[in-house]
């Protein structure tokens, strides 16, 4: 897992030109076909690039129309996500689990009518004169707010996948907010439909302990299964018990536990440090 590169602003910005915004809506479909292996240095340099030429805002798809039509969500530069399904979905395969919290919140607060959580195909987002609100082009958009659908299941499940493309493991929970697991908070997923079957997890953050049950999906095991606990900064995964027997297969600077080959219900105690 890399950081990535932060847009300085001296590089062209994507949204410079009519080509480049619309390359910005297109190869998100290539990015997310499997054509560049996650953690490729093709995939890291592609990574690399939509952040270094400003392709997104607030973890939002930017976008510029170029073709003064006047038509609402179009007359400034904005937003356009309903291409940003397939950047989460690039993301996530590139475990990028900061920046899949900004799409979400980034959504939230910038991409949808505050309260009601409407969105249209594209959204004004610079001030266009004479108007006091920002526009929105034909809302309701409903591929648009599964632009938030699908990026809060990314963040609780995401299906890894092989070079032929068939589906070969699940991680869980690998791109939830920190603050999901302070003490006193609990994460449930339940009868998720995966390749593998249905599954369900619970994880409940407590004072130095996280208790995580899960719920091995029974048509077909996964050959890898992962969980990820994002815990507060500062806190580490200490140890780890699985029905009450200590368990080593986990990375303390990553917080992910290894269960790949189990099967059925896992109850998993961690202890934390820090």
């Amino acid at each position: 897992m890399s950081a990535p590169a932060v847009w300085s602003g001296t590089a062209p910005a994507l949204t410079g030109s009519r080509d480049g915004s619309y390359w910005n809506l297109v190869m998100p479909y290539a990015l997310a076909s499997g054509l560049f292996a996650p953690g490729s240095p093709e995939a890291q340099g592609l990574l690399h690039y939509l952040f270094n030429h400003g392709s997104r805002l607030l973890g939002l798809v930017r976008f510029r129309a170029f073709n003064e039509s006047g038509k609402p969500g179009y007359r400034t530069p904005g937003s356009d996500d309903v291409y940003g399904l397939n950047v989460s979905r690039f993301l996530a395969d590139e475990d990028q689990p900061d920046q899949l919290v900004l799409s979400l919140y980034g959504k939230l607060a910038a991409g949808m009518t505050p309260n009601t959580f409407v969105s249209g195909e594209g959204s004004t987002i610079s001030p266009a004169d004479g108007e006091y609100y920002r526009s929105m082009f034909r809302p309701p958009n409903s591929p648009n707010n599964a632009f938030f659908l699908e990026t809060l299941r990314l963040m609780l499940v995401h299906e890894t996948r092989d070079a032929l493309g068939s589906p070969d493991g699940l991680q869980l929970a690998f791109a939830t907010p920190r603050a999901w697991l302070a003490p006193g908070k609990r994460i449930a997923v339940r009868r998720v439909l995966t390749s593998f079957g249905p599954l369900s997890y619970t994880i409940d953050a407590r004072a130095g302990s996280i208790h995580a049950v899960i719920d091995v999906p029974g048509h077909m095991v996964p050959p890898t299964l992962k969980l990820r606990l994002r815990l507060p900064a500062g806190k580490r995964i200490a140890s780890v018990s699985l029905h009450g027997k200590a368990f080593e297969r986990f990375a303390p600077d990553t917080g992910t536990i290894d269960l790949s080959g189990l099967q059925s219900r896992l109850d998993l105690m961690v202890s934390v440090a820090g």
